[in-house]
């Protein structure tokens, strides 16, 4: 399977799970716009909707996935479904891999993965 990247200029990527067993994923590209006015016009709406993925729900967790049960998410497609998430802890690096499922962007079947370094 080809390398795809789902948002290629991510830099600010926000993923929390909390005691209360909720979580919350915000990832948005680099290049992200401002909006010019305010309101957005229709034009700048859909740029600044398709620079992000955003959800959040409760999460339940084993000892290689974590399951996410989405209970609000950016495009209301993710909204009520749970995402499987694959894990692993190695040398410092948490790997967390997601699929094969479909890009909410390009509507192909990818794999998504994220690599965090502890700094």
């Amino acid at each position: 399977m080809k390398t795809h990247y789902a948002l290629p200029l991510a830099v600010a990527i926000r993923l929390t799970y909390g005691a209360d067993r909720r979580m919350h994923a915000i990832i948005v590209r680099k290049d992200r716009p401002a909006p010019e006015t305010l309101p957005p016009t229709d034009t700048q709406k859909l740029r600044l909707f398709d620079s992000m993925i955003a959800y959040s729900g409760t999460y339940t967790l084993d000892d290689e996935k974590v399951i996410h049960h989405v209970d609000v998410s950016w495009n209301q497609a993710f909204t009520k479904t749970d995402l499987i998430r694959i894990y692993k802890l190695a040398n410092g690096i948490l790997t967390i891999m997601a699929g094969p499922e479909i890009d909410p962007f390009s509507g192909k079947e990818v794999i998504h993965r994220l690599e965090f370094r502890k700094v």
